[in-house]
């Protein structure tokens, strides 16, 4: 709640100090706000592009075909 009344603080100061409408000054933000939230969007993606977990998931299919070959036997 601190981070929205931050913002609006900020826009209207902003609007106050250059003579202009909020309106403007609110939308020249929240296009900010959208470029750097796309900016970090492309970081991550590019930070997940290795899966997680890979030890896990190796293991998990050692497990598996184990299983097949135990269930193999049995039958």
């Amino acid at each position: 709640m601190g981070y929205v009344f931050l913002i609006v603080s900020a826009v209207v100061g902003i609007a106050h100090l250059l003579g202009t409408s909020w309106p403007v000054v609110a939308l020249v933000v929240a296009l900010l706000h959208f470029i750097i939230a796309g900016a970090l969007l492309v970081v991550a993606r590019s930070r997940i592009t290795k899966p997680m977990f890979r030890d896990s998931i190796d293991e998990l299919k050692k497990d598996r075909e184990w299983l097949k070959t135990l269930n193999q036997s049995t039958s």
